[in-house]
């Protein structure tokens, strides 16, 4: 994520869909801090739209993004080995590859996100303080 890409990301996505689900706000958006959601450009886009940006300060990560950290590492790594496969297909001896299709990505995306198993998901709430789920759930 970038700066033009954060900004493409408000006009493109976030403006259209707060128009669209909620246009009388109160509209809350919180964010890291990476620079490009800290940035001037971006507080004053979102403040012009009547968002308002809570950060999330450094360091807190474990503590209100379980989904960063039980649960995107699984699916990227199933996603990569996907990735990889396709490498492999592809050909090692070449040096440069066709992009894969767009509908292969998306291909590759839901087979890795079924195959992040149930568990690995409440676990990952479960080690924060949002843990939704009772025990004897399967």
């Amino acid at each position: 994520m970038n700066q033009e890409m954060m900004c493409r990301y408000i006009d493109k996505v976030l403006a259209p869909y707060i128009a669209e689900t909620n246009p009388e706000g109160p509209v809350v958006l919180i964010l890291d801090t990476l620079k490009a959601h800290i940035s001037d450009q971006t507080t004053t886009k979102l403040e012009e739209l009547g968002i308002q940006p809570y950060i999330i300060p450094g360091g807190c990560t474990s503590l209100c993004q379980p989904c960063d950290i039980g649960i995107n590492k699984p699916f990227k790594d199933r996603l990569r080995a996907q990735w990889w496969q396709w490498v492999v297909e592809q050909g090692v001896q070449r040096s440069v590859f066709d992009n894969p299709k767009r509908e292969q990505v998306g291909e590759w995306i839901e087979a890795a996100w079924n195959n992040v198993p149930a568990d690995v998901v409440r676990n990952s709430w479960r080690l924060s303080d949002f843990d939704y789920f009772e025990e004897d759930e399967e």
